[in-house]
This record gives structure tokens, C-alpha cells and sequence, in this order.
């Protein structure tokens, strides 16, 4: 499953940087501050008793019966999350099934990363730069970070699971432009580069330890007779490759070379991919999904709104989809809904289902954010603290049970 962002791809995932995480703005609305649907005192008798978790038959339920089985759901659910990180990690990246993250101790960030299967966490020796230039991106075998030097750009590629050992480097030279280096991504053991000028965007192939990076394919003939507008990010994950030129998504088909456009209309704020179809976001419509086969999309957002699904009448839009984060596991999407709750949505069997909620009773406030799937399921989010009750600026890292998405 591939990621994008704008900023610095899967790097920090078109998702970019992988630093950048949010998608739009905050949403500082407070679950125990008003209603979703309804006015004070109504009832509804499709919202569910107990945990509420699919609209289950049930009587009518007073104001006070809906705050209570909300804080029920909300302990409930908090069994499944622990703390993982301290505040000191921010931008949350997952690439397979290991997490990365990063911690500024100084102005130039420390990169580290925890590996599910085998339980362990690596901490890097090596720079991935300072403060505005730092970068990286990463795969399952490889950690890639350029450095601008001159008129030249350095790529390193080093061994995920280790410190520092450097897999081999490669330079090339540098863009004459404001850009500091070209835009990259990295897959399995190969990394892929665009060079990126008017009329001539070339995608290079290099595979460190096995020669140094070459020409591979044409961004211009991939969408011909399209012409190619400003190219701003991309991301490969295995035989496909997205990116971004004047706003438009194109999904290309490596093997083949030749692209797809993705048919968004607005500008796109990520995107996640698999073999079958593509997740992304777009600035005012949410989300959508677009199916490779048929060509075709459909909002998800709009299909969360219309779904059956609702905790009750108190909370009836709780789960709706307001830009805060998301991300997606196979057929899965977990996303940020109102009042800072986590849900996850099925694209199979249109099921909504809530993961965290925020909590009422607490002194300040707890507001989820930047939420990060693992491939085997294990799910992370960070939780911005305050005691003012605002939104905070950092707060820890939570892990949630795998078997929060069954």
C-alpha cells in the first residue's frame, strides 16, 4: 500500500514529508460541548443501547441515556490503546509494518522506527538533515535521505533495520531551480528519481549496490497526448507509481509506462493506493475512490454521511468524515470523524465502526490526529494534549490492538 502527500511522499508518505500529517484544518469541536443530530432531550429509537456500535434495535433514549452510553463506548474502546511514544515523537510514518518517526532534540530531527513482527525499534545514527531540509523516504529494505551539496545531489540509501549501515550512495547533479533536490521515492530494494524539467521529466531507476541511477521512463509520454503541467510529487509502491502535476493525479502503471488520469477536480490533499484502486482526498468534496478497472470514482465521504450507521441521537454525525487524517489498510479506511474520533470505514462492506472516541471526563483536553496503519492491522495515532482545552501541540503516541479493526 502505497501513500502519497504533499510535501515529502511516503516519505512522510503525497502524504509529504511524510512530515506533514494533518490534511486540513483542526477541527476543535468537543463531543461533550453540544449534539450532532437532534435537539436537546429528543430521542431515537434506531440508536442502539449498550456500545451502540451499528444503529442496533433499541428504545428511545433520553439526552442523559446517550452522553452515558457515549463515555460507556469511550472506556470501552480505551482498553484497546496504549501509549507507545512520548510527546517527544511527531510525524508518524508507516511503511509496511514499521512505523517511523522522528524527535527534535535539537533542530536537526532523530529518525527511528519499531518493526511489528519482530517487536524491535531501530534508532538511526545517520542525518536525514536539519531543520527545513530534512527528508527521508522509506520501504521495507531501505531508508533513502538526499543531501544538497553544490551543484550536486547526494542520495543515501541505508539498511532499514540497522543504525547505520549504508547500502551505497549516488550523485547526480542538482536542479537549477529553487528546489533543493529532486523528488524521490524508494520501493523494496529500488529507489526512483524525477528529474524533473520543462518538457523533459525522466524518471530514473537505481537500484543501490547495483550500479547508479538511470533513465527509465518519460512522465511526458506516459500521459501523451495530455501535456504535462508543473510536476510536484510522487510515489512508487512496487509496479505503480502516482503523481502530481498542475493538481492532477495520474496513477502509471511502471511495467507498461503509460498513466491513468485519477479525475480529480480539485487539488488533492493524499492519496493511498493499492492494485485495485486509489484513495484521495480532495480539498473541498473529502473523499473519493477510484476504481482502476472501470475508471470510475465515488465520494466516500458522502457515503459515510448517508450510511445507517449512528452511536445515537446525541452523536448521530459523530463518525462523518471532516479532513482531520485518514489513512487506509487494504479495504479499510480509518479516518478522524467530528469531535476527534477515530472510526473505521469498510469500502466492502460499507460498515462503519468507531475505534476511539475522545473522552468527555478528562481535565484539558485530548484530541486525535495523524492516525498510521501497519500492514498487519496494528493501527497508531497521536493524541494532541492540553489543559486549557484547546487543541494541543504535541501529545503521545497511542497503539491500537490489531483486533480493534475485526
Amino acid at each position: 500500500m502505497l501513500a502519497m502527500r504533499y510535501g515529502i511522499f511516503s516519505v512522510f508518505s503525497i502524504f509529504i514529508l511524510v512530515a506533514a500529517c494533518g490534511n486540513s484544518a483542526d477541527d476543535t469541536s468537543d463531543p461533550g460541548s453540544g449534539y450532532y443530530g437532534g435537539a436537546a432531550g429528543s430521542s431515537d429509537a434506531g440508536a442502539g443501547g449498550g456500545s451502540g456500535e451499528a444503529g442496533a434495535a433499541g428504545g428511545a433514549q433520553t439526552q442523559e441515556q446517550d452522553i452515558a452510553q457515549y463515555e460507556a463506548l469511550t472506556t470501552q474502546l480505551e482498553t484497546k490503546r496504549s501509549e507507545f511514544l512520548t510527546k517527544k515523537a511527531s510525524n508518524p510514518n508507516a511503511v509496511g509494518n514499521r512505523l517511523f518517526w522522528q524527535e527534535f532534540d535539537s533542530i536537526s530531527p532523530t529518525l527511528h522506527s519499531f518493526e511489528s513482527v519482530s517487536g524491535g525499534q531501530t534508532s538511526y545514527d545517520f542525518s536525514i538533515g536539519s531543520q527545513d531540509d530534512a527528508n527521508y523516504a522509506a520501504s521495507d529494505s531501505l531508508v533513502v535521505t538526499a543531501l544538497r551539496m553544490g551543484d550536486k545531489v547526494v542520495y543515501s540509501a541505508y539498511a532499514v533495520d540497522a543504525p547505520k549501515q549504508l547500502v551505497a550512495s549516488a550523485s547526480i547533479d542538482a536542479p537549477q531551480d529553487e528546489q533543493k533536490w529532486w523528488a524521490y521515492s524508494t520501493s523494496g530494494k529500488d529507489v526512483y528519481i524525477v528529474l524533473a524539467r520543462p518538457g523533459n521529466n525522466v524518471i530514473q531507476k537505481w537500484t543501490p549496490g547495483s550500479g547508479q541511477p538511470a533513465d527509465f521512463a518519460s512522465l511526458d509520454d506516459a500521459i501523451a497526448p495530455n501535456k504535462l503541467g508543473e510536476f510536484r510529487d510522487f510515489a512508487v509502491d512496487g509496479n505503480t507509481m502516482i503523481f502530481d502535476e498542475g493538481g492532477r493525479l495520474w496513477l502509471l502503471d511502471l511495467p507498461t509506462k503509460k498513466a491513468i488520469s485519477l479525475q480529480n477536480t480539485e487539488e488533492s490533499g493524499s492519496s493511498f493506493f493499492g492494485q485495485d484502486s486509489v484513495v484521495y482526498s480532495e480539498a473541498t468534496k473529502g473523499l473519493w475512490l477510484f476504481d482502476v478497472a472501470s475508471k470510475t470514482r465515488k465520494n466516500l465521504s458522502d457515503l459515510i454521511k448517508a450510511n445507517p450507521y449512528k452511536l445515537n441521537k446525541t452523536y448521530a454525525e459523530g463518525h462523518f468524515y471532516t479532513g482531520n487524517g485518514w489513512t487506509r489498510s487494504n479495504s479499510k479506511i480509518v479516518y478522524i470523524g467530528q469531535g476527534s474520533g477515530l472510526y473505521s470505514y469498510d469500502l466492502v462492506k460499507s460498515e462503519i465502526k468507531p475505534i476511539l472516541l475522545q473522552p468527555r471526563l478528562m481535565t484539558g483536553s485530548l484530541f486525535y490526529k495523524y492516525p498510521q496503519i501497519l500492514t498487519d492491522g496494528t493501527i497508531f495515532v497521536q493524541g494532541l494534549v492540553s489543559d486549557s482545552g484547546s487543541v494541543g501541540a504535541d501529545g503521545p503516541l497511542y497503539k491500537i490492538d490489531k483486533s480493534a479493526l475485526n
